[in-house]
């Protein structure tokens, strides 16, 4: 899980690893899952292991085809603001776009301009939004209020975490859910009708997440049967995906730098990843073990030539 300064909160991460009845385990219990029972059922029938895995490999790309797919109709895995009409998209509210821009004080404008108020506000914190004003329109209810360039105004959260999307779901559009103060008056309120529909709009990544798995898989499957020793697919996996991860990182917006970098945690993994995977690829070069699963491209390559 992502805290609202855009860390991983480990302390709630860990313990929801194993809460597979709630989707818990996600990408995390694919990986140890999938290594654990991977590793042992090679043992146990005496496979070879990294002939195996470059047989697999193909179809991890082919997952994460279709794996960002799905985090495209969640709403997860999103990209950054988006101010181009041809490429952003929106979500609806309660997604992870949506509830993002709103602990970011950024789907207030409408509302707020409603009322002929202009300001930005500091990201949430707790069920408190604390803004500056920069405009205050004439003959407007914030000229009314007593309100000027400059002055401080606050928005307090009414309904809970949930409720507010919940409300919006049940057609309860004339409850309030927001409250306008300024100091300890209340201005007025902000009903769930008032906020707009959707998120702000944000680039697809989860849709180039989905291209780059596609790719992959296209160049891992082109490659399979030229490859000259066991591992290669995995160790092509290894490098070519954390480059594109890595890269991708910087359209997303979901995740902040970590341990006191510009990084983000997917970012710093993909430098690790990609490390073992050129090590994986000098290992089988010097390794000079034939193949186990030799193709009949890779049979023809290694034959003599009659001239």
């Amino acid at each position: 899980m992502i805290d609202r300064g855009g860390n991983i909160a480990w302390g709630d991460t860990l313990p929801k690893i194993l809460k597979f009845t709630e989707g818990g385990l996600v990408v995390y219990g694919a990986f140890v899952g999938g290594l654990i029972g991977c590793s042992i059922f090679l043992f146990r029938r005496k496979l070879p292991k990294l002939a195996t895995l470059d047989l697999i490999a193909p179809a991890l790309a082919l997952g994460m085809f279709f794996g960002r797919l799905g985090c495209f109709m969640n709403g997860c895995c999103y990209g950054g603001l988006c101010t181009d009409d041809l490429w952003g998209v929106q979500f609806p509210i309660g997604s992870p776009p949506y509830m993002r821009h709103l602990d970011q004080g950024l789907l207030f404008d409408r509302p707020l301009k409603q009322r002929g108020i202009e300001a930005d506000f500091d990201y949430r914190s707790n069920y408190l939004w604390k803004g500056r004003i920069t405009a205050v329109q004439p003959d407007s209810l914030g000229q009314a209020g007593g309100l000027h360039q400059g002055d401080t105004i606050n928005i307090e959260m009414r309904l809970v975490d949930g409720a507010f999307s919940e409300y919006y779901e049940k057609g309860l559009f004339g409850e309030t859910a927001f409250l306008l103060k300024n100091g300890g008056r209340v201005l007025d309120n902000l009903t769930v009708k008032e906020m707009p529909a959707r998120s702000l709009k944000v680039y697809p990544a989860q849709i180039y997440s989905s291209i780059n798995g596609g790719l992959l898989c296209l160049l891992l499957w082109a490659y399979f049967p030229y490859r000259k020793r066991d591992g290669q697919i995995l160790a092509l996996v290894f490098i070519f995906y954390p480059i594109s991860r890595f890269l991708l990182e910087w359209v997303r917006s979901d995740e902040l730098g970590q341990l006191g970098t510009q990084l983000t945690i997917s970012q710093l993994f993909s430098v690790l990843t990609m490390l073992f995977g050129i090590g994986l690829w000098t290992y089988t070069t010097i390794r000079k073990q034939p193949l186990a699963y030799p193709s009949r491209s890779s049979l023809e390559l290694a034959k003599p030539s009659d001239t």
